[in-house]
């Protein structure tokens, strides 16, 4: 089989090698600055904790309706200028003197508490926060606490509240999490329906992508026009884009880390919505005497109850739904101790009538235990497992056959945050999971000839230490420091191909084209021997300088590294792309990234800016070989090939977060590249120089508002402004036989598809709330001005006039109206 193929020279790609990574360092000049750092920031802090007797004051910040932990609620001491912010479990833990003190705290949407408190000794201090919308006469939209955005030292972070989120317009009028993250600064879609997001020139599967701490392979519904993110089951959701805290590691663009709703301690309530395209509902509420709550979520689609009523056989026959369900269970065992346990199974399932189907899903369990080691030790420990399956169907009558895949994995983790003082917090942990990889099985279906077979299967651990410490100098520098090591082992049992000179492919240099290596033997591997291992540290560092209460400066680096891979020959991925683990011929992904911004709030922290820069440098970025075959492969590296990368570019941000008109614009400048050389003598793709990758998306504008006409009537919209997807057009054309075939010159992505760009708009009209029900209408027009956007363009020969070419352009979206009705009780 001859393929035209171009791989990575070594001698091109001294940095990252086939072996262990972990001596080798982008910025060695930064271990001596930062071990010095380090040095100065302990003896600071041994100095403060003799100056004067600290005592420490711990507890839990809530919902006071609901009983809901609050995630990043702000607990201030202001007569010392210190405070923290509530983990993900709504804890705190706060080293103060003796006396006297004025304690704050604050979280977006509810109302401020504030009351001086004399502390004598250790104290645990539980807090209950009033949601303005039940209180106050104004209604204040902040998608931060007070001043965060300028004062912690997170930078190249996303987050929006879940309230906010529900009044962007969206397609068919279904609150999307993902959709909306695609209109702020860096983070894109390849096209309209595309599934997954690209972050800061990253590819889909450099996100990881978590739902109570347990990852979503496949966060899309519906191909791609809706996440499996039920908005009325999340609680908090955050995106790392830089600066990622050494907790997260697997991906090297991001993390989003999403949170699931606890239930309602204090009574029984629930959450709906009907709309155009789904319904969805959602109860919660107290058990065994309020020590606990639960809450059960589901939504799905309808369109399969309508296609039967089609008069159009064609149509009538086919099936088109989505589902989800999202559970969550929690009880307190005692004031140390609290134990969670929670789940999210959801589907797709398409199908054409005797052509075509598929399905996939998600299915994850997440059993946690909380407990608390004294006042200053927090911990939780994990037990997670997450089961990904998609299937095709070829339903073509006498060849029918079904291939199902699967990723399985099994996870432990133990996570720990020591609040040594109000100077220093460290959080410190470890992980390891197993995974077992079902590339497919083909299995015959409605009595067809075709051969039952299955391709191995593959098994991998992988491990993890971690340690932060983010330390304060003085009120002006903040530092986190963090510190990752990853273990990576492919093991048995497999049996592993061996290629003449370690070589999947080789170069035909008679042809120009690559062919598969030559296949010189076989070595079987037993169960937990290792095929291959990888290892290497991963250093996190993030500086916050503040000029003064409203201007800060940050800077942040880190490494990540990514053993698992996405092998796909398309621009987005489908449910039919396969996950591969590293091996002996596919080596891990490793990424570099430097990001320096300047933050400022404006007002009163009524305008927030911010203006930031990045460079990020990947190593063993996997590509596919031109015309390669993914489907039902047992031997995926003479598929692929790797090469360098590169992303950089500028965001600005710009954010009004009180008053009637709320909203935000955002624009990114940037370039994502690759460089694939090729071996013994081979040219390389676009001739061995940089060319633009998938997702390279030079301009991107959103500009976002939201404007309160009266007390029941809002009007949201959002427009949306992008450079066009890099493609590849033909440069010409011949005849074979009576097939024509379209001539490319060898060069990738040079070529665009059009601009980019749509309104939408949507009108909110809330209620009166009667006896605790409220209910909302929301109407929306999505792509007002009807702009048919290009997804795809495919050339053909034209129907009309034999002999000429035809350009065809696929649009997924004109104009759509959509009405939603929600309800809240």
């Amino acid at each position: 089989m001859i393929k035209t193929v171009l791989m990575q020279k070594h001698q091109k790609n001294p940095f990252y090698t086939l072996t262990s990574l972990s001596s080798h360092s982008s910025f060695p000049h930064l271990r001596p600055a930062l071990l010095i750092i380090i040095l100065i920031s302990y003896f600071f802090s041994f100095v403060s904790l003799l100056a004067q007797e600290t005592i420490s004051i711990s507890g839990k910040v809530r919902d006071k309706e609901t009983g809901e932990d609050l995630i990043g609620a702000q607990v201030f001491a202001k007569d010392i200028g210190k405070g923290v912010i509530t983990n993900a479990y709504g804890y705190y833990s706060l080293s103060i003197p003796k006396g006297n003190i004025l304690l704050i705290v604050r979280y977006a949407g509810y109302q401020e508490f504030k009351k001086s408190i004399e502390f004598i000794n250790d104290q645990t201090l539980n807090i209950e926060l009033l949601p303005l919308t039940s209180s106050a006469e104004e209604i204040v939209v902040e998608a931060t606490k007070k001043n965060e955005n300028v004062t912690s030292t997170e930078m190249s972070t996303v987050q929006v509240s879940i309230e906010q989120l529900k009044r962007i317009p969206v397609v068919l009028g279904e609150t999307d999490v993902l959709r909306t993250l695609t209109l702020l600064p860096g983070i894109t879609v390849q096209t309209e329906g595309g599934t997954g997001f690209n972050v800061r020139g990253g590819s889909t599967d450099q996100n990881l992508i978590l739902l109570d701490e347990a990852t979503i392979y496949n966060a899309s519904h519906l191909f791609g026009f809706f996440s499996v993110f039920n908005s009325d089951a999340i609680k908090d959701f955050k995106l790392y884009k830089a600066g990622i805290p050494a907790s997260f590691g697997g991906r090297l663009s991001s993390v989003l880390d999403v949170r699931q709703r606890d239930g309602n301690v204090k009574s029984i309530s629930g959450i709906g919505g009907l709309g155009l395209i789904s319904s969805r509902l959602l109860l919660e509420g107290p058990l065994f005497s309020e020590k606990g709550s639960f809450m059960i979520a589901g939504r799905r689609s309808y369109a399969d109850i309508f296609l039967p009523l089609s008069s159009d056989e064609s149509i009538r026959n086919n099936i088109a739904y989505f589902y989800d369900l999202n559970l969550k269970l929690n009880y307190e065992l005692g004031e140390n101790d609290r134990v969670f346990l929670s789940g999210y199974f959801g589907r797709d399932n398409f199908e054409i009538a005797e052509i075509f189907g598929n399905g996939y899903g998600n299915s994850t369990l997440t059993l946690r235990w909380n407990h608390l080691f004294g006042k200053k030790l927090f911990s939780n420990f994990s037990a997670i497992y997450n089961n990904y399956d998609y299937e095709l169907r070829n339903l073509t009558p006498a060849s029918a056959f079904e291939i199902q895949s699967n990723i399985i994995s099994y996870t432990l983790k133990a996570d720990f945050t020591f609040y040594m003082n109000d100077t220093h917090k460290i959080d410190f942990g470890a992980e390891t999971l197993h995974y077992n990889f079902v590339p497919g099985n083909v299995v015959p279906i409605r009595g067809s000839n075709v051969r039952n077979t299955s391709l191995d299967r593959r098994y991998a651990y992988e491990g993890a230490l971690y340690v932060t410490d983010e330390f304060t100098l003085n009120s002006q520098l903040t530092i986190d420091f963090g510190l990752r090591f990853n273990y990576f082992s492919r093991v048995g049992e497999e049996v592993e191909r061996q290629y003449l000179n370690d070589k999947p492919l080789v170069y035909n240099p008679s042809l120009g084209t690559y062919d598969d290596g030559i296949v010189i033997g076989e070595k079987r591997f037993t169960q937990n021997q290792a095929l291959a291992n990888f290892s290497g540290f991963e250093p996190r560092i993030s500086l916050r300088y503040l000029i003064n209460d409203d201007i800060s400066i940050k800077a942040s680096y880190n490494r990540t590294r990514q053993n698992l891979h996405l092998i796909s020959n398309s621009a987005s991925p489908t449910p039919l792309d396969l996950w591969t683990p590293s091996s002996r011929y596919i080596s891990p992904q490793i990424a570099d990234l430097i990001a320096l911004g300047w933050f400022q709030n404006f007002n009163d922290d009524e305008f927030e800016f911010s203006i930031e820069t990045y460079f990020k440098y990947l190593g063993n970025v996997i590509d596919f070989v031109d015309g390669a075959n993914l489907i039902a492969n047992n031997f995926i590296e003479t598929e692929v090939l790797r090469g360098l990368g590169r992303a950089y570019g500028l965001e600005l941000f710009i954010k009004k977060n009180k008053g009637d008109l709320t909203g935000w614009v955002s624009y990114s400048l940037g370039r994502t590249e690759r460089l694939i050389s090729g071996t013994d003598g081979g040219v390389g793709i676009n001739n061995g120089n940089w060319y633009p990758s998938n997702f390279d998306k030079t301009h991107n504008l959103s500009v976002v508002g939201t404007y309160q006409l009266s007390k029941r009537w809002s009007v949201s919209s959002v427009f949306v402004f992008s450079s066009g997807a890099p493609i590849n057009y033909p440069v010409g054309r011949y005849q074979f036989s009576n097939l024509i075939v379209a001539l490319y010159d060898g060069s990738r992505n040079q070529q665009r598809l059009p601009s980019y760009h749509r309104l939408d708009v949507s009108f909110r009209y809330d209620s009166e709330a009667t006896e605790g029900f409220r209910s909302a209408w929301v109407f929306g027009i999505y792509n007002l001005y009807n702009r048919l956007n290009a997804a795809s363009i495919v050339f053909r020969e034209n129907e009309d006039t034999p002999g000429q070419t035809q350009a065809i352009q696929t649009s997924f979206f004109g104009i759509v109206p959509s009405v939603t009705w929600e309800f809240k009780f």
